[in-house]
């Protein structure tokens, strides 16, 4: 792979990759896009219902993203989403601070950066903020899980 063409939109870097392979002595190629971001060049949005909560969606369709969606969210000192279900699973990593997970029974995972969690369709589940700094998380979902 050779990046030859390098290009700024906005704040995001987008490298031009040509990927060549070969398969019974023909060479195919095809070029490919790779999109760089900082967490600091993406917008930052308020939830309706989520107390003292931000989202920002760092790669989505915008960003041909066509069947995942990577977002960040940041939940200030007791801020937390509402206890609530999706029919769609999550993929979670804390990146920073300290929270709990509560799930449909009620019960309270102390959830702290570097620890991850699987949510499933359908589950209930809520994160709250229980320190005192921005507690962190990255969310993976499906597209149709960022409408």
């Amino acid at each position: 792979m050779v990046c030859d063409v390098g290009h700024r939109h906005g704040q995001v870097h987008c490298c031009r990759m040509k990927v060549s392979h070969t398969i019974d002595n023909t060479i195919y190629t095809k070029e490919k896009a790779v999109i760089i971001k900082k967490l600091n060049d993406v917008p930052a949005m308020e939830l309706p219902g989520y107390d003292n909560v931000k989202k920002q969606i760092v790669i989505g369709p915008d960003d041909g993203s066509e069947e995942i969606v990577l977002r960040h969210f940041t939940l200030q000192p007791g801020g937390s989403s509402p206890h609530h279900t999706h029919d769609f699973p999550h993929l979670v990593r804390i990146e920073a601070g300290t929270g709990i997970l509560i799930d449909e029974t009620g019960t309270k995972h102390p959830m702290q950066a570097g620890h991850y969690a699987f949510i499933e369709s359908n589950e209930v589940h809520q994160f709250r903020n229980t320190g005192s700094d921005q507690f962190k998380f990255i969310c993976i979902v499906p597209r149709r899980g960022e409408s």
